[in-house]
């Protein structure tokens, strides 16, 4: 997302990696979004309470808790905040895969980190919550869905679902 509004964009860089944080940093920095970084999860939720982050890049193990817990005390700290949440991580374990989607997790990036993938990563997660949001108040994607026939004959009636 190389736009002239990425300054704008908060991105919370959360490891307690120094190396790996500014690494991190460095590359998203680059692209003119602001970077904050925090090396424990206690002070990286202090500050995505007073300042609502657009995007969380967080270490799946930060220090006394996992970055999963912290992704889940984030969201119910925000719980109407769409954050999206890039997992990193030493292991390329499947489980940890399924760890990050279940935390909420968008996008899960085992080290070393290529960085053009972090950046097409960055961009695609900042623009996820948009199109989230357009694809369900957008009318034409409600389907109408009308039963052929009714379980209970005094009951004809056709429901209109969002497909999600």
């Amino acid at each position: 997302m190389s736009g002239t509004h990425n300054d704008t964009v908060n991105v919370l860089i959360v490891d307690s990696n120094e190396t790996a944080r500014n690494a991190i940093a460095k590359v998203v920095s680059s692209q003119g979004y602001n970077c904050m970084m925090a090396d424990n999860a206690d002070s990286a939720r202090l500050w995505s309470k007073r300042n609502q982050p657009g995007l969380i890049i967080a270490n799946t193990q930060i220090d006394k808790i996992s970055g999963f817990e912290f992704c889940r005390a984030v969201k119910q700290d925000n719980p109407h905040a769409e954050i999206p949440v890039i997992f990193v991580s030493d292991s390329k374990a499947h489980d940890v895969v399924q760890q990050s989607r279940d935390a909420g997790g968008i996008f899960f990036l085992s080290r070393p980190i290529d960085p053009d993938v972090l950046l097409e990563l960055v961009d695609k997660a900042l623009w996820m919550p948009h199109l989230i949001r357009r694809h369900i108040e957008t009318p034409t994607h409600k389907t109408e869905v009308k039963a052929p026939y009714s379980l209970n004959p005094a009951i004809t009636r056709t429901d209109v679902f969002s497909n999600f």
